[in-house]
């Protein structure tokens, strides 16, 4: 027999307590009785038990109603019912409640004991399955949390993977067997104009835009593409950036097991790579039309030396191969000064520099080109103070590129004013320098790219004036290497102004 079952029970006759508790007691079932549904709350705050005897007329609180509060079903206890007073009604109440039986007094000694023994089975099955119940929800909770760890684990490498995806610089997408999207990186979104939430699943041929372009699908669906693994060229129309050139190359995408499952499309920007072929080639091509002319100056002078007709003409001979050698040192110095300014390594020493000085030397230094337009230069010098402590070489190139912009652009006979004067730039004190000029102007298609390496606004070929066309690049490559800034503006009255602004102490040039 378990003697391990605690026994409550909860009566207000002392008479019927105390015979039941040692009929329970001689049986081997130990049993605390108390009188009231009050008293019996205040020991079940401090003890458990697994078998309540209630009465159920008390004066305190009903039986039934203390019945209802235990919640039998939802506990591993039983509850015996105890009365004096028979009612169908009251038994049929407390067997709905979760009574497990119900008792008339006198209670029968063999009965009660039988009664007992049954509900102390009842709650030896209740605890098995409660506990199993607590096992499984442990187990459940656990694996639950194992599951919740694996699902962050899961999310955290798909952001991960999502960021790198997304980071790579080339265009990346993914299509199943039906050309269905099921990838689509934020590169390609752009490349595309569409976005992967827009077309997930959708298959390529029925996405409005460049998805469904007969050149994109004709080489998807090319065996001779995928098999030579041979890139098509497309051309894309990128909102904010105008045409851009992609190189695409299709492979397929395989599962562990070798079975093809769709198809990786990739597309690498290839405009910055084709630009700089074009600017190279331009480049070639004008420094090759630029040097032509001095040499051929040199050469046949050269090979009049010997005659009398040359040893008559012998100054002006002299002058020419000397302005033709002169040309020729500017065009190397020029690529000089593109070899120095585009190394990201190159370091830049700062000494004190006279920007007025600077400026009058730099007019001295193009007074063939001044001749050339019959250009006037004024200079109109507002500072007191015209020593910067900025890198000199960079503040050479800047003034030089600018006064020879200004002559070559200006009209026939017209002024060139330089005004030098204080200014700012970001809330340090600095000198601002104006090129202002009287000629043509230039067209705005032209301004946009007047700053990129040899544009001049006009084709090598047909142009009127010579050089490399690098020199505002070159100004502006220096500006900012010396932490100042160079503007462009068109005069109300005709031609263009240059305005450069560098710091008392350029701290960008050291």
């Amino acid at each position: 027999m378990d003697t391990d079952f605690k026994i409550l029970m909860v009566d207000d006759s002392e008479i019927v307590r105390t015979t039941t508790m040692d009929m329970l007691a001689k049986a081997g079932y130990p049993c605390m009785g108390v009188e009231g549904v009050h008293e019996a709350k205040a020991v079940l705050s401090k003890h458990t038990f697994d078998l309540f005897l209630l009465d159920v007329v008390m004066p305190d609180i009903d039986g039934l109603a203390f019945l209802t509060e235990l919640m039998v079903f939802d506990n591993p206890y039983e509850v015996i019912m105890v009365t004096g007073n028979e009612s169908l009604d009251d038994a049929a109440k407390a067997m709905e409640l979760g009574a497990f039986g119900y008792l008339r007094k006198p209670v029968r000694h063999e009965k009660l004991l039988a009664l007992v023994q049954k509900a102390l089975a009842m709650v030896k099955a209740k605890k098995s399955k409660f506990d199993y119940l607590r096992d499984l929800e442990r187990d459940i909770k656990s694996r639950t949390i194992e599951l919740e760890n694996s699902v962050r684990i899961l999310e955290t490498q798909a952001q991960r993977l999502d960021a790198i995806i997304n980071s790579i610089g080339d265009g990346i997408l993914a299509i199943d067997n039906e050309n269905a999207v099921v990838l689509l990186n934020g590169q390609a979104e752009k490349i595309l104009s569409v976005r992967f939430g827009d077309c997930a699943g959708q298959q390529l041929d029925r996405i409005q835009g460049p998805c469904s372009s007969p050149v994109l699908l004709a080489a998807i669906n090319s065996k001779e593409v995928l098999e030579k693994n041979q890139g098509i060229s497309i051309s894309y129309d990128i909102v904010g950036k105008g045409v851009r050139q992609y190189n695409v190359h299709i492979n397929e995408m395989l599962d562990k097991n070798g079975i093809v499952t769709g198809k990786l499309v990739f597309f690498s920007d290839q405009t910055e790579k084709i630009l700089a072929e074009h600017l190279r080639n331009s480049f070639l091509t004008i420094l090759a039309h630029e040097l032509r002319t001095p040499v051929t100056i040199i050469m046949n002078y050269l090979s009049l030396f010997t005659s009398k007709a040359c040893l008559l003409q012998q100054e002006e001979v002299i002058d020419d191969m000397r302005n033709a050698s002169l040309r020729m040192k500017k065009l190397i110095d020029t690529i000089m000064s593109i070899t120095v300014l585009s190394d990201p390594a190159a370091s830049f020493e700062k000494s004190d520099v006279d920007i007025c000085m600077l400026v009058e030397k730099e007019v001295r230094g193009i007074d063939a080109e001044m001749n050339e337009t019959g250009s006037n230069i004024k200079i109109v010098n507002l500072l007191t103070d015209p020593n910067l402590r900025i890198n000199s070489m960079l503040a050479k190139i800047i003034i030089g590129a600018l006064l020879s912009n200004s002559v070559k652009f200006n009209r026939k006979n017209g002024d060139v004013i330089v005004r030098i004067e204080p200014g700012k730039i970001n809330g340090l004190q600095a000198v601002t320098i104006t090129f202002k000029d009287q000629g043509a102007g230039i067209t705005k298609a032209s301004q946009k790219h007047l700053f990129e390496i040899f544009a001049q606004g006009q084709d090598h070929l047909t142009r009127s004036v010579n050089g490399l066309g690098s020199g505002l690049f070159l100004a502006k490559r220096a500006s900012k290497l010396l932490s100042g800034s160079l503007e462009m503006h068109e005069n109300p009255e005709g031609g263009m102004s240059f305005i450069v602004t560098l710091p008392v102490c350029a701290g960008g040039a050291g």
